[in-house]
């Protein structure tokens, strides 16, 4: 990196938006969330299916935390729909923050991202 802040991907550091988890950041990425949902159309009740899962294939008894698997209809003139995972905190699910992963990819490497990146 050069004296001037030009990085080798040519951009400035001091350009780039926050997103360190200080406390206005935090409070923006909260604020920007809630607009984000507010302005989601609400899929109508029965569109969502879920399904809480207890055990998984090759994991030796039930699993030690509460995850729910399904899908959101998104687009109803298409049918579209989104599969979602949700793993409820260990610790104190009142409290403690919520994270939004967004990842992509065929089958399998959205949940490989999620136990690798932000599993124990």
């Amino acid at each position: 990196m050069s004296q001037r802040g030009n990085s080798r991907y040519g951009f400035q550091a001091s350009k780039l938006p926050c997103v360190h988890a200080g406390g206005h950041c935090r409070r923006c990425l909260l604020l920007l969330l809630v607009v984000v949902a507010l302005l989601l159309p609400l899929p109508k009740l029965g569109s969502a299916a879920s399904t809480v899962v207890t055990h998984l294939p090759g994991f030796d008894g039930p699993l030690p935390f509460y995850l729910e698997t399904g899908y959101v209809g998104v687009e109803e003139e298409t049918g579209t729909e989104l599969f979602y995972y949700f793993v409820e905190s260990e610790r104190n699910p009142g409290t403690d923050a919520v994270i939004l992963w967004l990842t992509g990819g065929p089958r399998c490497s959205a949940f490989s991202g999620l136990a690798y990146e932000i599993g124990q």
